[in-house]
């Protein structure tokens, strides 16, 4: 996650994630330089594949962070 100082909640989305169990998530905090700017810097400092890009008022389902982090295929056989 990237906090660009902005008032835009993401410490709290940190600890929010923070709560899930497995979740690994690093912050790296900078000036602000605009949404560009801080989905610029996520990209540079990201070490998969695949990715998303949120902004803070985005809301996602527990299934979509499943699939974004690679363990939707387990969420699909749990629900067969």
């Amino acid at each position: 996650m990237v906090d660009d100082r902005s008032t835009d909640g993401t410490l709290q989305a940190r600890d929010a994630v923070a709560l899930h169990p497995g979740m690994d998530c690093t912050i790296v905090t900078q000036a602000n330089q605009g949404a560009s700017g801080a989905k610029n810097a996520g990209i540079d400092m990201a070490t998969t594949e695949y990715g998303t890009l949120l902004d803070g008022e985005d809301l996602v389902s527990d299934r979509y962070v499943a699939f974004v982090t690679g363990r939707g295929a387990a969420l699909n056989a749990a629900a067969d």
